[in-house]
């Protein structure tokens, strides 16, 4: 995530970000260079007042990217992120969702396969997804997927 943040979202886009994110998150947010507003840990009231209130104060601002970053499974206190409902503000308010999966790739879900499969939700709901393979599956490296469109932004 500490690379892809700043990768895909540039000066003048607006990330909404969850305050609980860990330290590598905090380092991509800042190199952005977007505007970073944070909401109350995994509190999905705050987040949807922080969208609604965005949406509003930019309503009519073209090419204006917008952004939820959360955790899958947060580094810092343990607890899972509600992407059910992450996924119906994002779509209400429209925003793209970046997912960190480091912590919980190979330990959530039936087969290990994060959030996504621990909440049932097509992984195509998500625009990009992220993770250091150092934590759950204790080898060096990591990845990033999302749609084709969004990956041959990555590598070009």
């Amino acid at each position: 995530m500490f690379s892809a943040i700043p990768a895909f979202s540039k000066k003048g886009d607006i990330i909404v970000a969850d305050e609980g994110v860990h330290w590598g998150i905090q380092n991509g947010l800042y190199l952005s260079r977007s505007t970073v507003v944070y909401f109350k840990h995994n509190d999905m009231d705050s987040l949807s007042k922080t969208l609604e209130n965005i949406t509003s104060k930019y309503k009519g601002t073209k090419n204006l990217r917008r952004y939820i970053v959360v955790e899958a499974l947060y580094q810092n206190s343990g607890q899972i992120a509600p992407l059910d409902e992450i996924i119906k503000l994002k779509e209400k308010y429209r925003f793209r969702i970046l997912l960190d999966e480091g912590n919980s790739f190979g330990v959530l879900g039936s087969s290990g396969r994060g959030l996504t499969e621990h909440y049932g939700v097509p992984v195509e709901k998500l625009d990009l997804i992220t993770a250091a393979m150092g934590h759950a599956l204790a080898t060096e490296g990591g990845f990033c997927t999302g749609s084709a469109r969004v990956i041959d932004h990555q590598v070009w």
